[in-house]
């Protein structure tokens, strides 16, 4: 085993290469998330310090441990649920060349009556695809490894590493019988917001596909967006991309809900009755979810909108107020004023 003199000599050598592998694993990694929509909180990459790697080596005694250990570079990639952890998996093995030899899945624990830490850790390479380029000279063959777990999976590593609850003769064993209940508790936890999320989308699908089943559930975000993209779908009306976790339609069902709107089946009704209207709006942009359901409002009966629904909290933009006078049947001006008097600002580019 090389001295600690020796080793921290050829570590500082080679900083600057493990440095550069970071920069470039982490912006390749964040890169692809980005443009691919693949949801996480945050990846976050390192370079070991000089003397935490020695001591990884004397720990386990490697002969030769810039070839030996694979995490002197790593990333960490932290997602909400169990099924994105499979999907940012799929996005590490396109990105990189991965050692399924040297990856470890810690998500699957060594015996039924274990409890603890779940991670899935992939030993990659950025391969030799790369070589050839010069951003990537003399880094490609360098071992980094990528730690992809849930949002409650590290909350309980960093506890656990914090603590130092690792060993499991770390407490009493009262205390270590209550830490295990914890940490059984959060597994179940992480598994049942995954079921949440994919039962979530069965509903959705089955208030898409217009089920009975669900025609006089109150209404819901799932529901709502649902019903909506199906219908400007099957209308033909274009709609907006809308940014995944970026939709807060809470305020839209208290409008629909004081418009006298409560229930799906009801919601569908509105939307019917108005879709030859609807899609006669000449909007100069791509709809959205609030601008559709406000325009059926209105469509199906103005004054009461503005009486009984609008909360004042957005403005018309004039050629709102003219591609929906045009369809009302009404002149733009009389229509303007309408909305002026009842406090609604018209915005006039």
């Amino acid at each position: 085993m090389l001295s600690k003199e020796v080793f921290l000599k050829q570590f500082e050598g080679r900083f600057g290469q493990f440095l550069h592998l970071q920069r470039c694993i982490d912006g390749l990694i964040k890169d692809a998330f980005n443009r691919e929509g693949v949801p996480h909180l945050y990846v976050q990459s390192r370079v070991k310090s000089a003397d935490s790697a020695f001591q990884k080596v004397e720990r386990k005694k490697y002969e030769s441990p810039f070839e030996e250990m694979t995490d002197i570079v790593a990333v960490r990639i932290i997602v909400y649920l169990n099924s994105e952890v499979e999907l940012a998996k799929q996005k590490i093995t396109a990105l990189f060349e991965v050692d399924d030899f040297k990856s470890t899945d810690k998500r699957q624990p060594r015996a039924a009556d274990v409890v603890g830490y779940r991670s899935l850790h992939m030993i990659c390479s950025l391969g030799l695809n790369r070589a050839m380029l010069d951003e990537y000279a003399g880094i490609c063959e360098i071992p980094f490894e990528v730690q992809i777990r849930t949002v409650l999976e590290h909350a309980w590593a960093e506890i656990e590493h914090k603590q130092n609850y690792k060993s499991k003769i770390a407490l009493p064993s009262d205390l270590q019988r209550r830490l295990m209940v914890v940490a059984g508790a959060l597994e179940l936890a992480d598994r049942e917001l995954s079921n949440i999320a994919d039962d979530a989308i069965e509903y959705a699908d089955l208030v898409s596909a217009n089920s009975t089943e669900t025609e006089d559930d109150w209404l819901s975000e799932t529901s709502l967006g649902a019903l909506v993209s199906d219908f400007a779908s099957k209308s033909s009306i274009p709609m907006a991309v809308q940014s995944s976790g970026n939709t807060d339609l809470e305020r839209l069902i208290e409008e629909l809900n004081s418009f006298g709107i409560k229930r799906i089946g009801e919601a569908r009704g509105l939307l019917g009755k108005q879709r030859e209207r609807l899609v006669s709006v000449k909007e100069t942009e791509p709809n959205t979810i609030y601008g559709l359901i406000r325009n059926a409002m209105i469509l199906e009966d103005y004054p009461k909108y503005f009486n009984k629904a609008y909360q004042g909290d957005f403005f018309f933009r004039f050629e709102e107020v003219e591609a929906l006078a045009n369809v009302l049947g009404i002149r733009a001006q009389e229509f303007r004023t309408y909305l002026k008097n009842s406090g609604v600002e018209v915005f006039v580019d």
